[in-house]
């Protein structure tokens, strides 16, 4: 499954507080813009389970492990470590996990 990370973009407390929620005309509704789909004005009061919304931790690069795993197993061992900084990278480190 692929997904989308919105640098900058934390996971808010609520429906409420989501970029991706619109409050409607019609009394007690919303709308949910990631999900494509109708939100009571009561589950927008919390984060519902089905919210996509996933937090990403404080991170180091991310790359794809995968590959790396597919390429170490035709390589020899001592390349593994020309692999790994050949390895894309998925999400950027943080700025504090780029010392």
């Amino acid at each position: 499954m692929s997904g989308v990370y919105i640098k900058g973009m934390n996971k808010p407390a609520s429906c409420y507080g989501c970029n991706f929620w619109i409050a409607m005309r019609k009394p007690q509704s919303s709308f949910c813009c990631a999900e494509m789909v109708d939100v009571s004005r009561e589950e927008a009061g919390g984060v519902p389970e089905w919210c996509p919304l996933i937090p990403v931790p404080d991170h180091g690069r991310l790359g794809d492990l995968d590959r790396l795993e597919k390429e170490l197993a035709f390589d020899y061992a001592y390349a593994a470590a020309d692999i790994c900084k050949a390895a894309s990278t998925i999400i950027p480190a943080d700025k504090e996990g780029e010392k």
